[in-house]
C-alpha cells in the first residue's frame, strides 16, 4: 500500500496538470486568451517584454521610375516592460491528519480531495478577480489587470513603463457617460446602446475590431433592456475552447456579464493584443514539498509567476459612468 505522502504527491501532480485549465476556464477573459493562443510560457528574464508599434514606417512613398527611395532609419517600435507577479496557494496536511488517516486509502483521498478543491476554488476566484485589478493591490503584487491596461483615464496612465500622457499611441479609448453624454444618472437602454455604438467605432480599424465585451451587472442589464426594446435579444452560450459562458451579442461580438467586473464598467477588448505571460516552471505548478521546522505539518505549494500584458492599448476601450 502506498504511503500517505506518496498518495499526496502523486495526486497533487495529476491535479496540477488540470488546475491551470480550470483556473483559465473560470474567467471569460483568460478563456478567450487561451482560445487565441494568448497564454504564453516564458523562460524567464528581468521583466516581460511586449514589442509595440509606436509609429508608421516613415519610409513609405509613392514613386515612379528611377526616383530615389527613402532608406532613412524609421523608429517604429517601442518596448513595454511588465513586472513579474507571483501567487501561491498551499495544500497543507498536519501531522495529526496524516496519522489519523494512516490506515484508510479512501479516507486519505477524500481528505486530500477536499483540500485540493478548496485550493482550486480559491485560485480561480482570486485570479479571475485580479484580471480586473489596476496592479496596485496587495502592495503592487497583483496582476496588471484591465483597470490598468484599459484605464478609465487613458491620457494620464502609465503602463509597461510607457507614459501615455506623452505617447498618444499608448492611450486606450474611454467613453464616460458623465463627460461624453452629460448623463449623471444610470444610463437608459437607449443611451447604453448609443455609447456601445460609439465605442465600437473608436476601437475598429478596418477588419481589426474588438472580439470580446465584458460588462458589470448594471451595464449588462442596460444593454439587455436595449436588446429587448429592439427585439433582437438572444442570450446564448458562447464557447471559448472548453469554457462556456452565457452571452448576449453586439455586432457579432459576445457580451458577457462578469461578476468581477467593476460596477458601471464595460470593456471592449481586442484580445489579439492581450496576453497572459507566465513562467514555464510556475503556471499553477506543484513545487517541492516543504517541511516547516517548527510545525507538525507538510506543505505542498502551488505556484504562479506571470502577468497580463498588452501590445496595443489604442484598440482597447472602456465605457464608464
Amino acid at each position: 500500500m502506498a504511503s500517505f505522502n506518496d498518495l499526496i504527491v502523486s495526486t497533487l501532480r495529476k491535479w496540477s496538470k488540470t488546475l491551470a485549465d480550470n483556473v483559465t476556464n473560470h474567467s471569460p477573459l483568460l478563456a478567450k486568451l487561451k482560445e487565441l493562443g494568448g497564454i504564453v510560457a516564458e523562460d524567464g528574464g528581468v521583466a516581460l517584454e511586449e514589442n509595440i508599434e509606436a509609429a508608421e514606417n516613415g519610409t513609405f512613398k509613392w514613386y515612379s521610375g528611377f526616383e530615389t527611395l527613402d532608406v532613412t532609419e524609421s523608429d517604429v517600435l517601442a518596448t513595454a516592460l511588465y513586472d513579474w507577479k507571483q501567487a501561491n496557494a498551499n495544500v497543507i496536511m498536519t501531522g495529526y491528519e496524516i496519522r489519523n488517516n494512516k490506515g484508510s486509502q479512501t479516507k486519505k483521498y477524500n481528505l486530500l480531495a477536499a483540500k485540493m478543491k478548496n485550493a482550486e476554488h480559491t485560485m480561480k476566484n482570486k485570479v479571475s478577480a485580479s484580471a480586473y485589478s489596476d496592479g496596485t493591490g496587495e502592495g503592487g503584487k497583483e496582476l496588471t489587470g484591465l483597470q490598468s491596461l484599459v484605464s478609465d483615464s487613458p491620457a494620464t496612465s502609465s503602463v509597461g513603463g510607457i507614459d501615455a500622457a506623452e505617447k498618444a499611441f499608448w492611450r486606450n479609448q474611454a467613453y464616460s457617460f458623465a463627460t461624453d453624454a452629460s448623463v449623471s444618472a444610470a444610463p437608459t437602454p437607449a443611451q447604453m446602446l448609443e455609447a456601445m455604438e460609439e465605442m465600437i467605432l473608436r476601437t475598429t480599424r478596418n477588419s481589426d475590431r474588438p472580439n470580446l465585451i465584458l460588462a458589470s451587472g448594471d451595464f449588462y442589464r442596460a444593454y439587455k433592456a436595449a436588446c429587448t426594446s429592439i427585439k433582437r435579444i438572444s442570450t446564448e452560450s458562447v464557447k471559448f475552447g472548453d469554457a462556456s459562458f452565457a452571452a448576449l451579442e453586439f455586432e457579432g461580438i459576445p457580451v458577457i456579464y462578469d461578476a468581477n467586473c467593476p460596477a458601471s464598467h464595460m470593456y471592449f477588448l481586442n484580445c489579439n493584443y492581450l496576453k497572459l505571460r507566465h513562467h514555464k516552471d510556475a503556471y499553477f505548478t506543484l513545487d517541492e514539498e516543504r517541511l516547516p521546522v517548527n510545525q507538525d505539518a507538510k506543505v505542498f505549494p502551488m505556484l504562479f509567476q506571470g502577468n497580463l500584458t498588452c501590445s496595443n492599448r489604442n484598440l482597447q476601450g472602456v465605457i464608464t459612468a
